[in-house]
């Protein structure tokens, strides 16, 4: 009986800011990020498969895509001068992760889904939006075993960063959160 044992590969996911504020524009009173995606391993993103499916080289992050997700939403909030104070008595963010998934076969796919909701002081929610993105990638001739997991693991990186900008920069997003600061009092 031959059997072939899938190999795991920690791969970290580390969102990097393009960008940096000159200084802090507004206030989130939390960040809340939630993974619905069902995976029995909170690390796992990905997979390189044979060609019936089966993985040959699993991808892990080092800590759970909940908080690997929530740290790039921090680092990337920051950059654009909106900080995380749970004191203060401003908006909220939830993020719920979706999907958020790599796989090569022939070819490289990853899927990423994220429901973001802004909620004012109140709890009501006053901003929300999804984001998809599922980008297909051919290229390379390596296939199954000789695939090298760093490919997929720069592909799902280059992914997710695009996914969280597209979030944070899309209408409507970091107006609602700065719209909805508390008044300075006089």
């Amino acid at each position: 009986m031959l059997v072939i044992a899938g190999c795991s590969n920690t791969l970290p996911l580390h969102y990097v800011a393009t960008q940096q504020a000159s200084e802090s524009v507004a206030t989130l009173s939390a960040l809340q990020v939630i993974d619905k995606r069902g995976e029995p391993d909170p690390t796992w993103y990905g997979a390189i498969r044979g060609g019936y499916g089966n993985p040959l080289k699993t991808l892990h992050s080092d800590k759970p895509i909940a908080q690997t997700v929530q740290d790039a939403f921090t680092t990337a909030l920051a950059a654009r001068g909106i900080r995380i104070d749970q004191n203060a008595s401003s908006p909220s963010l939830t993020v719920t992760i979706a999907a958020f998934e790599a796989d090569r076969v022939i070819r490289s796919e990853v899927a990423i889904r994220l429901d973001v909701v802004v909620k004012s002081r109140s709890g009501d929610a006053i901003y929300s939006h999804q984001t998809s993105e599922d980008p297909i990638e051919f290229g390379g001739l390596a296939e199954g075993v000789l695939a090298d997991p760093k490919d997929l693991q720069t592909f799902t990186q280059a992914t997710m960063d695009r996914a969280i900008t597209e979030t944070i920069d899309a209408p409507g997003f970091l107006a609602a959160i700065a719209t909805h600061q508390p008044q300075p009092k006089l």
